[in-house]
């Protein structure tokens, strides 16, 4: 049965699942890091037309998820690398 609160519902359950993005934005100012990048590595004039680019906090996102899944996936495959990565004394972690 289609819900008329489904949008509402799917935000609880993301929440109550532990939303991966929420984490990321409670860890990572993504509004202060496309500053800097935008600051580093400005845009070309948009002077001839044509699309407007993506912003720039967005595929910062894109860019860090896509490589959290990618270090996650690697870590699935070789279970070892955990254990060895918190036992390195030099790898700070917060638990």
């Amino acid at each position: 049965m289609l819900s008329l609160f489904a949008d509402q519902e799917r935000e609880a359950k993301l929440d109550s699942l532990g939303d991966p993005l929420a984490l990321l934005n409670k860890h990572v100012d993504f509004a202060a890091l496309a500053a800097e990048i935008d600051r580093w590595a400005p845009r070309p004039s948009r002077s001839k037309g044509g699309r407007p680019p993506y912003p720039t906090e967005l595929m910062t996102r894109l860019l860090l998820q896509a490589a959290a899944v990618e270090h996650m996936t690697a870590l699935e495959a070789k279970p070892e690398r955990i254990k060895s990565f918190f036992q390195d004394p030099f790898v700070k972690y917060a638990a």
